[in-house]
């Protein structure tokens, strides 16, 4: 996918269909990005590589435009028995039900409007001849790579914070890692309607 030779937007709106205030399209958008913008240089991955490195960085928390979920991290038992808390999922549960009222075409026609403030800025961060559509789709792709897991999931606290104690997990991209935390539950619901917005996407190329 690429934008055309004049630097029109690649993804444009229809206004007569526009139903989602830009500044929502903005926030989710950025959230998806911010994810990864910090846990890999500028280049893209060699065709066939993951499309994002296994060992991701999280993101400082004043990159995302959204407050973190209420509630401390919810983790239970001791020892080799030390996992992730059985009440921790509904600490995510507002955020989720949140994500699914979303309307995906609006969405998407929102970012569409804005796509060439995403273009230059990310062109700004370092990323010349690059369509910042492309990484947000690398995005959601690695997002809805992440694995299934039920409980229990094991952690381990060397220090102050809690990791996975399975090292596939840790080692796991910053978003696949969240949608881990969430549970299975909110993690297949966050999926859903992500490929109802990757549908769009890719529609709303298609028509350009």
């Amino acid at each position: 996918m690429h934008a055309d030779q004049d630097d029109r937007p690649y993804l444009r709106h229809e206004p007569r269909s526009f139903a989602l205030p830009a500044a929502l399209a903005a926030v989710l958008i950025a959230v998806l990005a911010g994810l990864y913008r910090y846990g890999r240089g500028p280049e893209p991955a060699p065709p066939g590589a993951p499309p994002l490195p296994t060992a991701a960085e999280p993101a400082p928390r004043r990159a995302f435009p959204l407050n973190s979920v209420a509630g401390a991290f919810g983790a239970a038992g001791k020892g080799e028995s030390l996992a992730i808390g059985p009440a921790n999922a509904a600490r995510y549960a507002a955020h989720v039900q949140v994500l699914e009222a979303l309307d995906a075409r609006g969405l998407v026609q929102g970012y569409a409007q804005l796509y060439p403030l995403f273009q230059r800025a990310y062109e700004e961060l370092g990323h010349p001849g690059k369509h910042f559509n492309d990484r947000l789709l690398e995005a959601i792709e690695d997002l809805l790579g992440a694995p299934e897991i039920g409980p229990p999931i094991g952690l381990l606290q060397p220090k102050v914070l809690y990791q996975f104690a399975d090292p596939d997990l840790e080692t796991r991209s910053a978003g696949q890692k969240i949608l881990v935390r969430m549970g299975k539950d909110n993690a297949a619901r966050v999926k859903a309607k992500l490929r109802e917005i990757r549908r769009e996407l890719l529609a709303a190329a298609g028509r350009h």
